[in-house]
């Protein structure tokens, strides 16, 4: 399957962000870092579950882990195809790694004290 991203882009504060095949992006084009931290702001802090449905760049992710250091981590993406495309390491995206495989994911994480994060991809139906 066809990853849903088509290309990465810079932003404003010259964060990578990826860019979906419509053009439009999951995170601001101007400071997703700010726009990350006013999400996390918003959470109340006795939450120590989290299901994160669409990883982009990583960048609200890394905001969730510093700001609740305790908490789980269930990371989706649609499919593998994604995960390949915002892993791949000339993407530079502020993501745990590169490789095809979930596994992969799952060790780097923990190589970089991240344990608590894991990574999932769903085929749509039809498949």
């Amino acid at each position: 399957m066809k990853s849903i991203y088509s290309s990465i882009m810079t932003t404003k504060n010259g964060s990578q962000i990826p860019v979906f095949h419509s053009g439009r992006t999951a995170e601001s084009k101007y400071n997703p870092q700010l726009e990350a931290q006013r999400i996390v702001d918003g959470i109340e802090k006795k939450f120590d579950f989290f299901i994160l449905i669409g990883v982009s760049s990583g960048i609200l992710l890394k905001s969730l882990v510093q700001a609740f250091n305790d908490s789980v981590f269930f990371c989706i993406e649609l499919n593998e195809s994604d995960y390949s495309f915002l892993f791949s390491p000339e993407n530079n995206l502020e993501i745990v790694g590169g490789g095809p495989e979930k596994d992969y994911y799952v060790d780097k994480a923990k190589e970089k004290n991240l344990s608590r994060i894991t990574f999932h991809g769903f085929q749509s139906p039809e498949q």
